[in-house]
């Protein structure tokens, strides 16, 4: 299963950095009961300022800001609530 993660690392009356990762896990059944698998990347950070929104690869994935709003409903919202227009 994937799931991402956002953390406001930054945060201003004119600038927001968010942190933006990807969390893999897998858990299965064994003979001897469960196991479970954990794995947490950082991909990205999202600077927002001056009204405008830029995205900082860490791993070199070639994702717009409009694809990872799409995708991570929460990144969207901290971004609409920061500039506080809703765009």
């Amino acid at each position: 299963m994937q799931t991402f993660c956002i953390h406001e690392i930054y945060k201003d009356d004119r600038q927001l950095v968010i942190a933006v990762e990807v969390i893999h896990s897998q858990q299965y059944a064994t003979a001897m009961g469960c196991a479970a698998w954990l794995d947490m990347k950082p991909i990205a950070v999202v600077v927002c300022s001056g009204g405008e929104t830029c995205l900082v690869h860490i791993q070199g994935q070639s994702t717009s800001v409009d694809q990872l709003r799409h995708e991570i409903p929460a990144l969207d919202l901290a971004i609409k609530s920061f500039n506080g227009s809703g765009i």
